[in-house]
């Protein structure tokens, strides 16, 4: 699904554009009148790319409150398409353009046309003689439309595996430098290295924060390549959602902090197991800090097996060697 849009007017009607890939063929629309417990379909007569690069930049399909039954849809290959009967046939808004890419000329800008990316009704008008604009009357259609349009700069030049090298990064980088508007590296839990020898080497760094990247949720097609083409798009249009880069100098504070974090957690994970083991054993509810204070001689009187006994006594070792830990760095 590439596009989903509601009706205004009817809180029943729902609308799918759906299709894999633009090279797999025409798309469908789902159509639904009871809020999407059922559909019926009807064949498009242009691709549908719910899972090509791009899909995140905004809704391609949209429905007119004006005129309910007008329907718009930007595609991917053959420009904007215009239904005035529901959904059920279209014909392409030849006043846009009248050009239909296929997929020879879709592999020639690196295998993902962008199209119309987005369709937005101005559903206000504004007469010369008012100096606001005010609503529209129902039951003619809306007479401004806007249609957002990517071009084709995203094709890929360079596509290459490479090793966790860096001077084999470099290499593969350098003929590039100077036409580079930037690099992006994802946020995982190993990019020191890398970040700071590509901002070293005098590139523009964009640290990705991956969590906040629709692509990578529900995602059913992905991998290196697919997210290394979603990533230079969404730096090439100003939607790239950026990490902080922790200068140097202070970056080891930062990961101290977060050691101890860590430990504490550990600490508490064996502060519970011993407080649910008694629990279990004796009905009775120890307080944390008692248990930081009990000694071998006290849990040997309790009234536990030896094995339990023994098992607390392993938690208790561990919760102080942590506590020592702690200590040091704090």
């Amino acid at each position: 699904m590439e596009s989903i849009a509601g009706d205004p007017t009817n809180d029943q009607m729902v609308y799918m554009a759906t299709g894999m890939y633009t090279f797999e063929g025409n798309g469908r629309l789902y159509i639904s009148n009871d809020r999407g417990a059922n559909w019926t379909h009807v064949d498009l007569p242009f691709p549908i790319g719910g899972n090509n690069a791009g899909r995140a930049m905004g809704e391609r399909l949209m429905v007119d409150r004006n005129l309910p039954s007008t329907l718009f849809c930007g595609s991917r290959t053959a420009g904007l398409w215009k239904s005035a009967d529901s959904g059920q046939t279209w014909a392409q808004v030849t006043s846009l353009s009248a050009v239909t890419m296929n997929q020879d000329q879709v592999n020639a800008v690196g295998g993902t046309a962008m199209g119309v990316e987005l369709v937005v009704y101005d559903a206000d008008i504004k007469e010369p003689h008012k100096a606001k604009k005010h609503p529209q009357d129902p039951g003619t259609a809306t007479r401004t439309i806007y249609a957002g349009i990517s071009d084709d700069a995203d094709k890929v030049v360079y596509f290459k595996r490479l090793p966790n090298d860096f001077a084999a990064i470099l290499a593969a980088l350098s003929p590039y430098q100077h036409e580079l508007f930037g690099v992006v590296v994802e946020s995982t839990y190993t990019w020191y290295w890398l970040v700071d020898g590509v901002m070293a080497a005098g590139y523009s760094l964009h640290l990705a924060n991956t969590t906040a990247i629709k692509q990578y949720g529900g995602l059913k097609h992905r991998g290196d390549e697919s997210d290394a083409r979603h990533l230079a798009h969404l730096l090439r249009l100003g939607l790239l959602p950026e990490g902080h880069i922790m200068p140097r100098p202070i970056r080891a504070v930062r990961d101290l902090a977060r050691k101890r974090m860590q430990l504490v957690q550990q600490r508490t994970s064996q502060l519970v197991a011993i407080q649910t083991c008694l629990m279990q054993q004796t009905g009775e509810t120890i307080a944390g800090n008692d248990i930081k204070r009990l000694t071998c001689s006290v849990v040997d009187a309790l009234a536990v097996d030896p094995g339990t006994a023994l098992g607390i006594r392993a938690n208790l070792c561990v919760l102080r060697a942590l506590q020592k830990q702690i200590d040091i760095v704090e």
